[in-house]
């Protein structure tokens, strides 16, 4: 015989809530779900209780639908395992109960397990195994004891033998959270669910504005947070309800369906954010690649508009006036450019975020990012080149004014020379002669040759008319030098014997001063270099590195870099003003006296803190040594840091010699200026 048609019929299409059987658990018919056999089945027990035969066999179905209902899905593929104790009762009414049980339960049977104390000499067993044999195992258990064999003792009630106690109203108030955590997530799974039918039958090629391309992923991706926050308000909801679940009570089964719920909302999220995902990608490459593939267009085409009008542009002149012209053209043209060159930065910007946030558009971006940055280089290297031609041409007319200048003094000097009386200092014509020959020395184009090598760049674009300029000046230069070195030679000549020594003598000390004036000036420019590189090559990368280095940097350097703006923007500037006035340098050290004291003071009482920090770093250290070989010194940082001390020793030594080799009327405010460069010495000595 096979078990009855009726036994693991479908479930009913309408869900069974915890309110449409309360009364039903109440009366205790049926036990509790909460707990498995060894087999790993889930057990149901129905205790020998009164209430049972008076339970009609559709409220019986009600009930064990809802409890099957709360059992985990996953859980009830392998089958039920079902408890009937009957231990106070006899065999017919243990046959009726168990065809009653069978035939109406709603799902799959795995294990039956029969209470209950054999009639003496009656074994009825054999009739019910042969008539569901096929179906399930039956096991006849006479005593609470042998369930242990398949049955945990914490899965079995105290009447049962085991050590699980139950409460039904604290099981139905935990069971009500349950069913509330189970409808919403069963809601927000079918949202989902709904959600990504959405997309898969989405097809983005159809929409062909690209506007509205992007309004439709702006609204899927809002959909995609508001699902993603309610789905992480509700898992917060799941694992607070775990937590409560130590406190009241809630049981195996409760504690297992709120778990698996929570871990089945996890794999579904992971699935809805994979598919987002994928379709979002499909919207990027739609609409964010194909938006910087149109922007990357338009720049194409507008660097190329923009090299037809930069080699369209003058680069030529016939005179300085017409060569600064072309020059402040060129560098307006430079500023309208410069807007597609911050466009083309901040393109290759986006696309570089585009690719860190979207790895497969890297193949695509990738390249057209490089074309940008080389678009913009070239279109700097055609503007520089042009700039640079043009400040050729202003040198070259620079220079020819210069000429023109010196040629026009020194023609006049001659003219009124030879006009003045025989009687007239010889020296002091010599003189005048010895200082109008020292200023040739400004004029930059002295010959053909060194023409040719100085503006060999820009020969080609010089107007035939500019070559006839450059040889009739260079022309008018060589015959005015050969009549101020023949005036030069004839007083010399007229000198007598101790004129010639003292005339010596004065050549002598004016171009050792002029030597000290160019010394002084080139060193401090080599000076200013140095501290440039020092603070640029060393300190800023210091900064830069994340470790113990960066915390040293203000130790180590001090003020230095107030020491280098003053000396770049004040005293250098200065003493490049002055030229070769002696006296003016002289003021010029006297006016800086009392910043220079201050600046250096400062910087030299924060030596040894500073010389600490670096033997604690280490000269060898790794940074250190990158940054030396990239700036190409031969010395290590510390013998850098020593050269404010160095300068300030170097300023009196030169003072000094020029002091020694000029004409009375200076050397009174030069050594005044000796003397206050030793006090400057001093008051930095006393310092430390």
């Amino acid at each position: 015989m096979s078990r009855p048609a009726s036994a693991g019929g479908s479930r009913p299409s309408h869900t069974v809530h915890v309110q449409d059987c309360h009364h039903l658990i109440r009366s205790k018919a049926v036990g509790l779900p909460g707990g498995f056999t060894k087999s790993g089945h889930p057990l149901l027990i129905f205790p020998d209780v009164a209430t049972f035969s008076q339970v009609q066999d559709s409220d019986l179905l009600l009930l064990l639908k809802y409890y099957i209902s709360v059992i985990p899905r996953n859980e009830q593929s392998t089958g039920f395992a079902i408890l009937i104790d009957r231990r106070n009762s006899d065999w017919s009414e243990i046959q009726s109960v168990f065809t009653k049980i069978v035939s109406i339960f709603p799902a799959k049977i795995k294990e039956v397990f029969l209470l209950y104390r054999y009639p003496s000499g009656k074994p009825v067993l054999g009739q019910l195994v042969n008539d569901y044999l096929l179906d399930f195992d039956i096991f006849h258990v006479s005593h609470v004891t042998e369930l242990t064999h398949y049955i945990d003792t914490k899965h079995l009630p105290v009447e049962l033998g085991g050590m699980l106690t139950t409460d039904i109203e604290t099981w139905l108030t935990v069971q009500q959270h349950v069913d509330s955590f189970t409808y919403s997530a069963t809601k927000i799974a079918r949202r989902l669910a709904t959600f990504v039918k959405i997309l898969n039958q989405e097809d983005i090629s159809l929409h062909q504005n690209r506007d509205t391309m992007q309004e439709v992923a702006e609204k899927n991706r809002n959909c995609y947070k508001r699902l993603r926050r309610e789905l992480e308000d509700l898992t917060d909801q799941g694992v607070y309800m775990m937590r409560q679940f130590q406190e009241t009570g809630a049981n195996l089964m409760q504690r297992l369906s709120v778990q698996m719920l929570c871990y089945q909302l996890d794999n579904t999220w992971q699935y809805f954010t994979r598919t987002f995902k994928m379709q979002d990608h499909l919207y990027v490459q739609y609409v964010e690649l194909n938006q910087f593939q149109n922007e990357f267009r338009e720049l194409n085409n507008k660097f190329h508009e923009n090299e037809k009008i930069i080699k369209k542009l003058v680069v030529s002149g016939e005179s300085l006036e017409e060569a600064s012209s072309a020059l402040d053209q060129l560098d307006s043209v430079i500023e309208a450019l410069s807007v597609d060159v911050v466009k083309a930065k901040n393109l290759a910007k986006s696309g570089q975020d585009l690719i860190l946030e979207h790895a497969f558009a890297r193949d695509c971006l990738e390249p057209k990012c490089s074309e940008l940055k080389i678009m913009c280089k070239r279109q700097e290297l055609l503007f520089l080149e042009r700039r640079r031609a043009l400040l050729k041409f202003l040198d070259l007319f620079e220079a020819l004014e210069n000429m023109r200048k010196w040629c026009q003094t020194a023609t006049e000097h001659l003219s009124r020379d030879k006009d003045q009386d025989r009687d007239q200092d010889i020296m002091s014509q010599v003189r005048q002669v010895d200082y109008l020959m020292s200023k040739s020395r400004d004029i930059k184009i002295k010959s053909r040759a060194g023409f040719e090598e100085d503006f060999e760049d820009i020969k080609p674009l010089l107007s035939a008319k500019t070559v006839f300029q450059v040889d009739d000046a260079i022309d008018e230069l060589d015959r005015i030098m050969r009549e101020v070195v023949e005036r030069r030679e004839y007083l010399r000549s007229q000198a007598g014997p101790s004129y010639r020594g003292d005339a010596e003598s004065s050549i002598d000390l004016t171009m050792k001063r002029e030597n000290i004036l160019a010394e002084l000036l080139e060193t401090e420019e080599r000076y200013v270099d140095d501290l440039h590189s020092i603070l640029v090559g060393y300190r800023d990368k210091m900064r830069e590195h994340n470790s113990s280095l960066s915390q040293k940097t203000e130790t180590i350097f001090g003020n230095l870099e107030e020491i280098q703006n003053f000396h770049s923007s004040c005293l250098l500037p200065e003493l490049e003003r002055c030229g070769l006035n002696s006296q003016e340098v002289a003021r010029t050290f006297l006016e800086f006296s009392d910043t220079i004291t201050r600046l250096y003071c400062r910087y030299c009482q924060n030596m040894d803190a500073a010389r600490k920090a670096v033997t604690e770093v280490g000269e060898n250290n790794a940074l250190l040594l990158c940054c030396q070989k990239e700036l190409g010194h031969q010395l290590p940082l510390s013998a850098y840091l020593l050269k404010p001390v160095q300068r300030l020793t170097k300023y009196q030594l030169l003072l000094k010699d020029l002091s020694d080799c000029s004409f009375p009327g200076a050397k009174f405010e030069l050594d005044e200026c000796v003397h206050v460069t030793l006090g400057v010495i001093k008051a930095v000595n006393d310092s430390l």
